[in-house]
């Protein structure tokens, strides 16, 4: 037998003298030429995937060396615990001490554009859409009153709180 790859054997499928159908692989190898790493992304950090920026790792045995990584796939369905599956590698895993089946720590530095440091974080439950446009209702405490304004929804912040412009500091929602 011939591999594509160099690597170690992981699992051998079939015993000696065991019939073996076409397609059916025979051993499991692990190509150790790249590390993947997977991660399972919230559904918070999941929606600010555009705004990714450097992603790095950190294993525990290892806790002086940081590891860059390069996004390979984000799954686009969630799991049945509302978490989305990050694949990503190790840049020169050839030179790094990380191996199969080691636990590391993932760290996402998140990008922030102009308009989000002009944005207010309110409980999501405070935006309605009407007629494909968002609005809060703002409190008007004299009149004892309320009118609905428009905002701009940003994204959600790290507390699953949603960030929107259009609002000012003393209004009350």
């Amino acid at each position: 037998l011939e591999a594509p790859s160099s690597g170690y054997i992981q699992s051998v499928n079939f015993r000696k003298s065991e019939m073996v159908d076409a397609g059916r692989p025979i051993l499991t190898l692990m190509d150790m030429s790249s590390i993947i790493v997977e991660a399972d992304l919230p559904a918070n950090l999941y929606l600010q995937k555009e705004n990714f920026g450097k992603i790095t790792s950190r294993a525990n045995l290892l806790p002086e060396q940081e590891f860059p990584l390069k996004t390979l796939s984000i799954s686009h369905k969630s799991n049945g615990n509302q978490l989305y599956k990050m694949q990503m590698t190790v840049i020169n895993s050839n030179n790094t001490p990380l191996t199969a089946g080691m636990n590391v720590e993932v760290s996402i530095m998140i990008n922030s554009n102009e308009d989000s440091l002009k944005g207010y974080s309110i409980p999501v439950n405070s935006v309605f859409p009407e007629s494909d446009k968002q609005y809060v209702w703002i409190l008007s405490p004299k009149q004892s009153t309320v009118h609905k304004k428009e905002v701009k929804v940003l994204g959600l912040d790290n507390n699953g709180n949603i960030m929107v412009n259009g609002v000012n500091p003393e209004d009350m929602i």
